[in-house]
């Protein structure tokens, strides 16, 4: 039986900040059963997709997030965070700036 991943919130410890996995006194690992082939259960993936801190929301999204999860991250209020989904679900339409219009930026 498979068994999930990933770390979840313990609520408690320190202040806002802190990357999964790297406290043991803010995170602990999960170990819920999954699906053969899944790396994080579902109550993960909906935990820390709608954890307080950015960093968190962030480095969910450099773990493949299934749809749902990147559908609601094109909504969060951080900007990087949406900006970071929408383009992971090609909703983001990136434009080159020509050379000639870029000149004087810089």
């Amino acid at each position: 039986m498979a068994r999930c991943r990933s770390w979840r919130s313990k609520r408690s410890g320190h202040s806002i900040g802190h990357v999964p996995g790297r406290c043991r006194q803010c995170w602990a690992p999960c170990h819920r059963s999954v699906t053969e082939g899944q790396a994080r259960c579902d109550e993960c993936w909906d935990e820390l997709s709608m954890h307080p801190d950015s960093q968190v929301r962030q480095a969910l999204l450099t773990d493949g997030p299934p749809d749902r999860v990147l559908e609601l991250l094109t909504t969060d209020l951080d900007p990087l965070v949406r900006t970071s989904a929408q383009h992971r679900l090609g909703k983001l339409e990136t434009t080159a700036i020509p050379v000639a219009e870029r000149k004087g930026l810089w």
